[in-house]
């Protein structure tokens, strides 16, 4: 997996309309643990993660302090697609690892 990596939230499906509330737009994931947040204006913030993060097959509940506030966002697999997916999952888990 080559870094840094952009991950776009589609808030098409109706699944997705439901969970993934918010004005995120993309993640971007850098190797050496950073994430990059965009928002619907163009703005983008630097973000670190929280605990109460969550990582499951389907479904990834992030926890974000961004700018002293923290924010939550849920995003079902269908809200990235499969592959963005799986690779926010092992980042998510390679930071932990980092960290520990």
């Amino acid at each position: 997996m080559q870094l840094p990596i952009t991950v776009m939230i589609d808030r098409q499906p109706p699944l997705v309309r439901l969970f993934c509330r918010g004005d995120i737009v993309a993640l971007t994931l850098y190797a050496d643990g950073r994430l990059r947040i965009e928002r619907n204006d163009g703005s983008q913030d630097e973000a670190q993660i929280e605990p109460g993060t969550a990582v499951y097959s389907g479904l990834v509940i992030l926890r974000l302090r961004v700018n002293g506030q923290v924010e939550s966002m849920v995003l079902p697999r269908a809200a990235t697609g499969s592959d963005h997916h799986r690779r926010l999952r092992v980042w998510l888990k390679w930071r932990a690892t980092v960290a520990a």
